[in-house]
């Protein structure tokens, strides 16, 4: 009886979705049309949306984009649903940029299941208390959970959604195998692949429509950009093509190193990440012997 609920809960959402879907794009449109036509006579107030503002590169991106818009004398708030501040970045902590919590009542997972209902709740709370906390926003800045899209975008406040990688690919393990690689996460079986199968249907739907409902979608790369075509087909058909923003780098804070020379016989190629199973880490292997006078045997990999 549990699952039969948690599966009817999971079909409402997109359903909902579906009945002011076209309303927001309608509304969305007609605010980026004023927004264009207005040239900004003041400084704005953005708001950033993330759901967990710990250390990473999507949490790197977001500091780094809302401390150019405070440099440039834009008021920032970023609303995230969790931040350690034993395990953040600095500029969080130390007051240089205004972080408020909101959503954090809402538990992650339940016994280790029900990931995305958390998140999608986690989501749509830290939006609820961005229109009640925050009237005076003049833009959202959201990423990674798509559905506080939709709503903010029916309260009238344009939002800017930024596509790290779909959801949907990330949840199956197939972020690899879009790369050309086989799966690095362990998939359900049975009867039980069906039932994950219709629980996660609503929440794909759901990812799709509110990311279409944002008034304009960013993607860090064109790789990015042809997997959301990809995997959006409903998008792909209205039109919605993302736009291109690929993560920056602050100079100010990395000084320029000096280039190296050539090796003559050999190279080293250095990859600099944190280590999950759901990142693919092997495309860079293979490249290697394409470069000129490499090897034809694939060159030694070691994690550390």
């Amino acid at each position: 009886m549990p699952v039969l609920h948690l599966l009817l809960v999971a079909w409402l959402l997109p359903l909902c979705a579906l009945c002011f879907f076209p309303l927001a794009v309608r509304l969305g449109r007609l605010l980026l049309i004023r927004a264009r036509r207005r040239p900004p006579s003041r400084p704005l107030r953005a708001v950033f949306l993330h759901p967990d503002l710990g250390i990473g590169g999507a949490e790197r991106l977001v500091v780094d984009a809302a401390s150019v818009l405070q440099a440039r004398g834009h008021s920032v708030l970023i609303v995230t649903s969790h931040h350690d501040r034993s395990r953040c970045f600095e500029e969080t902590r130390d007051g240089t940029l205004a972080v408020a919590v909101a959503g954090a009542v809402v538990p992650r997972h339940v016994r280790g299941r029900l990931h995305v209902l958390c998140a999608t709740v986690r989501g749509l709370a830290g939006a609820v208390w961005l229109l009640a906390s925050e009237p005076g926003c003049d833009v959202a800045v959201v990423d990674q959970v798509a559905p506080p899209v939709a709503l903010l975008r029916l309260a009238g406040v344009p939002v800017v959604f930024y596509c790290h990688f779909p959801d949907k690919l990330l949840a199956t393990g197939e972020a690899a195998g879009a790369a050309g690689s086989a799966s690095l996460l362990p998939r359900p079986r049975g009867p039980l692949a069906l039932v994950r199968a219709a629980y996660r249907l609503p929440f794909d739907l759901l990812e799709e429509l509110c990311t279409g409902a944002a008034s304009a979608v960013l993607v860090n790369s064109a790789y990015t950009a042809s997997v959301f075509a990809a995997s959006f087909p409903l998008l792909r058909r209205l039109g919605c093509t993302p736009s291109v923003l690929h993560p920056s780098i602050s100079l100010a804070n990395n000084r320029l190193l000096a280039w190296p020379a050539p090796a003559e016989d050999n190279f080293t190629l250095v990859s600099l990440n944190r280590f999950e199973r759901k990142k693919e880490r092997s495309p860079p292997r293979p490249s290697a012997g394409s470069l000129p006078g490499a090897a034809r045997e694939p060159p030694a990999s070691r994690t550390s």
